[in-house]
């Protein structure tokens, strides 16, 4: 037992020593120290004169600050998507100078909250935390899902949306965000690639869910048409399911879930749009929706707008068929108008759509010579057919459609369950860097979390702790700083 705990002494330290070589080295341009702010020179002017074992750090810093107009100014190149960069080591005498300049630098920030929204940000607001406007992403806060289901004490309220993005908002008590180099490429090659699929991964707490939302309220931001599933698992579990003739399932409270989502984003860009698709017409002109929908401006013909196929699909409260059909029509009309203008389609833990359901159905057996008893048998993703059309990696009816897909490794999905993404970019989403740990640090600093201005030794340790979970900074930043290090 002695022997371990020393062997995890002496790993914990090298670890300690590589984080803050990392650093040293990613802080030793000027314009970076200057995003960190004055309060931070201290700990810049301690990396420099800290020592450190020989070596050049072996790993991605693919999230490090950079100077304003320049994508590459710190680490050199680095691919759009799914790329990785190295750090070349400062000299000592190099260092020495920079550690001098530091007392000297003019105009340095004194805070890592921007103040721009998403609309604003880019490569020159890498490492900074802007704006999140939550009127843009109402579906990834409880109230939105809390609204279709009668009122609970405040204790069992229902829980929905993105789950890291209200904790992270629940702990600092603001709505901003860090822009990490991570969301600048993902947002980079949506806009520039028309038509692209792409699916993140990583390990747990490394930011794919926050990544997903980012991007999500950045799209509409900008005007993008944007259908956004905030937890795919929804569409697997909870709620009402109806038998159609043909033997296939349909969810009526995920389709309107769904539908609402948008409805709620997008009602003026919707009322302006027309639907095309001849299918569509025959929907909002069918008995059932004209039962459902007794003040649908659609007219016999089908003629009508998105908003009305959107209101069709919520005015039923027991035709799960035509909700679903509702919701399934309205993406083939936004793959329909993305040859006119961007469309994004965002699901998080994607792969729960590969996993087993909730759902299933009481079947009788009686076997001869023995008395008949019931057994549940459970139904896969493929009989719904809310859930398997959202399998969007599999699609090729989406035309120019931006596809972006995230899984989730902290459900009861197994991490190594395969995804089919023949299709897909891969996208590999990188643990928090030193430098990433560093600018949460201050940052909760500046909204109270952290009661005292890190020490370089804290951001080292912690990272090292973490490994660069976003969801474990969070967690434990109040307990490191608040502990002597020597007891730790």
């Amino acid at each position: 037992m002695r022997r371990c705990n020393g062997l995890a002494t002496q790993l914990l330290f090298q670890t300690c020593c590589r984080c803050a070589q990392e650093l040293r080295t990613v802080y030793s341009t000027p314009q970076n120290i200057q995003f960190l702010g004055s309060r931070a020179a201290t700990i810049v002017g301690a990396a420099f004169s800290t020592a450190a074992p020989g070596g050049t750090l072996h790993g991605s810093t693919a999230n490090t600050p950079v100077a304003a107009g320049s994508v590459n100014a710190v680490n050199g190149s680095s691919s759009s998507i799914g790329g990785s960069s190295s750090t070349n080591a400062l000299s000592a005498t190099d260092a020495g100078s920079l550690q001098a300049q530091i007392g000297q630098q003019q105009g340095l920030l004194t805070t890592l909250i921007s103040g721009c929204s998403s609309r604003d940000v880019g490569p020159q607001h890498i490492g900074l935390y802007y704006d999140f406007n939550k009127a843009l992403a109402p579906e990834a806060f409880r109230p939105f899902h809390q609204a279709f289901y009668s009122p609970r004490p405040a204790k069992l309220q229902r829980k929905g949306g993105c789950r890291a993005l209200q904790e992270e908002f629940s702990s600092t008590n603001s709505s901003c965000l860090m822009w990490r180099r991570s969301s600048q490429e993902l947002a980079h090659t949506l806009q520039s690639t028309a038509g692209v699929k792409v699916h993140l991964r990583g390990p747990a707490g490394a930011g794919k869910s926050i990544a997903v939302v980012q991007l999500v309220e950045w799209a509409r931001s900008n005007g993008w048409l944007v259908l956004y599933v905030p937890s795919a698992a929804a569409l697997t579990r909870g709620g009402f399911f109806y038998k159609r003739p043909d033997g296939t399932y349909d969810t009526i409270i995920s389709a309107q879930h769904i539908l609402k989502s948008v409805a709620d984003a997008h009602q003026q860009q919707l009322t302006g749009l027309p639907v095309r698709l001849q299918h569509s017409k025959q929907l909002l002109g069918s008995p059932a929706a004209a039962v459902a929908s007794k003040t649908a401006s659609a007219g016999a013909d089908g003629a009508g707008s998105l908003l009305d196929l959107v209101n069709t699909g919520l005015s039923t409260d027991s035709n799960g068929q035509l909700a679903v059909d509702c919701c399934l029509q309205l993406v083939h009309e936004l793959a329909a108008l993305s040859t006119q203008q961007p469309v994004l389609l965002a699901v998080d833990d994607y792969n729960a759509l590969y996993w087993k359901t909730d759902y299933g159905v009481t079947k009788l057996v009686t076997p001869e010579g023995r008395p008949p008893y019931q057994y549940r048998k459970e139904l896969k993703v493929t009989r719904f057919n809310l859930a398997s059309s959202f399998r969007l990696l599999e699609r090729r009816d989406l035309q120019h459609c931006r596809v972006l897909v995230a899984d989730n490794c902290s459900s009861g999905v197994p991490a190594d369950l395969r995804v089919p993404n023949k299709a897909a970019s891969l996208y590999d989403m990188p643990r928090f860097s030193p430098v990433e740990t560093a600018h949460a640090l201050f940052y909760y600093h500046e909204c109270g979390l952290v009661p005292a201005t890190p020490s370089l030794q804290q951001v080292t340790a912690l990272r090292a702790l973490t490994d660069g979970s976003g969801a474990e900074l969070r967690r434990w930043s109040v307990k490191i700083t608040q502990t002597d290090m020597g007891l730790l």
